[in-house]
């Protein structure tokens, strides 16, 4: 009937770019892989819901305000790791920036997933 809640959470910048969740066994989620966090509401408790590629993971038992911390500090920790990537990434990234520029310069041409691939790969 109750929730067993018995997870841990490890966001440890050392892991570089990976959250550990113990729950059971440990699994290494990545950054980049992480589609969403989100709270939820029971009866009794809540739960953070995290979803990511191939799999979602569900840490109950909390109270309101434990989650609500728990999801920012998840958001907090996947927005400092992509905020790093992106610093350590910025002339590609400009690059990049420049040709999808030349493509949609006066909306000659929308922008498909196919431009983009082209764009990044080059």
């Amino acid at each position: 009937m109750f929730p067993s809640g018995k997870w841990k959470l490890t966001l440890d910048p050392k892991l570089s770019g990976r959250i550990r969740l113990s729950q059971g066994g440990d699994v290494d989620l990545s950054c980049l892989d992480i589609v969403s966090v989100s709270t939820s509401k029971a009866l009794l408790w809540h739960t953070v819901e995290i979803r990511a590629r191939g799999r979602t993971d569900n840490l109950s038992s909390l109270s309101g305000d434990a989650s609500e911390q728990l999801a920012a500090d998840l958001h907090a920790f996947i927005n400092t790791h992509l905020f790093d990537l992106i610093g350590t990434e910025t002339d590609h990234l400009l690059d990049v920036d420049a040709r999808l520029r030349a493509i949609t310069e006066d909306n000659r041409q929308y922008l498909a997933q196919a431009d983009l691939g082209r764009a990044i790969a080059s």
